[in-house]
């Protein structure tokens, strides 16, 4: 790798007038001085003695001392020293920008070569302000309006504008500029305009690639042979790829993000299975679900959703993004295996009994769409990583009859009897009753695949708080009217 040796740009200023006095005036002024002192000695000369001569001379004697000891020690300079040591401006002459200062009579104190480059003029003589260069432009007219109207009420501004062709007539191709004003107060307390020009014609052709290139990554997504939405923690749909809403008949035109929600999109079973997957803090969460969309003419369309949370560090839920596949496309070889795969599932997930497969553990490994309403999202969230067991999800007095029971299907033995057992709600205050039952899974070699055979047991949970109310409700009307007839 060859270093290269950085280039260092410098240049004398366009045009510079400085507000304090030249050192030829300084040098004319004082041989001006020193010859009318001069012609007075010599006109005067029989009038002066020589103690006033001698003492004259000593007193330019301790002068020229005192200069000689503040040169050695740096109290005082050459202009040329100081010209050297002037970094502001070494940096305002290199600067790539046009820099152009003009005092309140409009007229140029100071101008870098860049500024020249810029606007096409190298003669000072033929040198103007951006006022006057800017006005010569149209296109340019409504930015310069508000760039000096800021620069009378001595405010800061900048602008941007576009050009047919750039300003130093070079090049016909159009060209980006960016303008600002910026008030200040001079060496000799007046008031000065600092103008700056810069050429942005390279940054606007980046920012324009980089945006034709976004929007056909946006078109790409949109003509995905798959549907992909993504939504916030709310629930409101961000963002709806074409594909997705091709079929679910949803006008693009009129979609705005946040305008509709998950809910609009999904059954209420399904629903229940999305709003289950749950992600541990600080991790994200990838979930395979089949289910049916809702289109908004009531119909509903077999997908089946790869679906991803995310959960921030603090607990926060963050975004959810959905890859749906139509599982009512594909060839014809494969159209009855997928539609009776989709049959199922919406038989699954649309029966109103929760259902849960278990392993030889007792641990759960799929759950419907009933059982994550019955039980909770909280039981779900740890279904992939197989660390819930379903005893865990019932009262505590009644897990030696689950034990029993399991352990019986375990067997393969039939006619299960089933038992009922209570659990807290979500708000963990009211009881919910339900009855399950437990089914024995038989295993078929050669017929069943490896994930069936992991399956010890499936659970059947019925809801029966509703009955069970009714049920006290009953016995406590009976008991009311044996009192009344007593």
């Amino acid at each position: 790798m060859v270093d290269k040796k950085p280039v260092t740009r410098t240049s004398e200023p366009l045009v510079y007038k400085k507000s304090r006095p030249t050192p030829f005036i300084r040098l004319v002024v004082l041989g001006a001085i020193a010859l009318v002192g001069a012609s007075f000695l010599f006109l005067f000369r029989d009038l002066i003695d020589e103690g006033f001569l001698l003492a004259l001379l000593g007193i330019l004697s301790m002068a020229g001392v005192f200069f000689l000891f503040a040169l050695a020690i740096g109290l005082v300079e050459f202009s040329s020293n100081r010209k050297q040591d002037d970094i502001g401006g070494a940096f305002l002459n290199s600067h790539l920008d046009g820099i152009c200062i003009a005092n309140e009579e409009n007229t140029i104190v100071y101008a870098n070569r860049a500024y020249g480059d810029i606007i096409g003029m190298r003669d000072v003589i033929d040198l103007q302000t951006p006022e006057n260069v800017l006005s010569k432009h149209d296109d340019a007219a409504n930015a310069l309006y508000r760039l000096a109207n800021s620069a009378q009420k001595s405010v800061d501004a900048d602008e941007e504008f576009r050009l047919p062709t750039s300003l130093n007539g070079h090049d016909s191709k159009p060209h980006w500029y960016r303008a600002s004003v910026h008030s200040m107060v001079g060496p000799a307390r007046d008031t000065l305009q600092v103008w700056r020009i810069t050429d942005v014609s390279n940054d606007r052709d980046t920012q324009e690639q980089y945006f034709l290139e976004l929007q056909k990554a946006i078109d790409h997504l949109d003509r995905s042979p798959v549907g992909f939405f993504s939504s916030n923690a709310d629930g409101r749909v961000q963002y709806l790829n074409a594909t997705m809403a091709e079929w679910l008949g949803i006008d693009l035109s009129s979609f705005s993000p946040g305008g509709m929600t998950i809910e609009d999109l999904l059954s209420s079973e399904g629903l229940q299975l999305l709003n289950a997957v749950q992600a541990e803090p600080g991790t994200s969460r990838t979930a395979i679900i089949d289910l049916d969309l809702a289109k908004p003419n009531g119909e509903s369309l077999p997908v089946q959703l790869i679906h991803r949370v995310q959960t921030h560090s603090d607990g926060q839920a963050g975004q959810m993004r959905t890859i749906a596949i139509n599982r009512a496309e594909g060839d014809a070889a494969s159209h009855d295996l997928r539609s009776a795969e989709v049959r199922f599932t919406r038989f699954f997930n649309s029966t109103p009994m929760a259902i849960a497969a278990l392993d030889g553990s007792g641990r759960i490994l799929r759950t419907n769409a009933s059982f994550t309403g019955l039980f909770g999202t909280h039981a779900d969230g740890d279904i992939a990583s197989q660390r819930v067991k379903f005893d865990e999800l019932i009262h505590e007095r009644d897990r030696d009859r689950f034990e029993k029971a399991f352990e019986a299907a375990r067997q393969n033995q039939a006619d299960i009897e089933p038992f009922d057992t209570a659990r807290p709600d979500e708000a963990g205050s009211e009881e919910r009753h339900i009855r399950i039952f437990v089914n024995a899974v038989a295993t078929i070699s050669g017929v069943e695949g490896d994930e069936q055979a992991d399956e010890a047991a499936i659970v059947y949970t019925m809801d029966m708080t509703e009955q069970k109310a009714l049920e006290a409700q009953m016995a406590q009307s009976q008991k009311m009217q044996a009192v009344g007839q007593l």
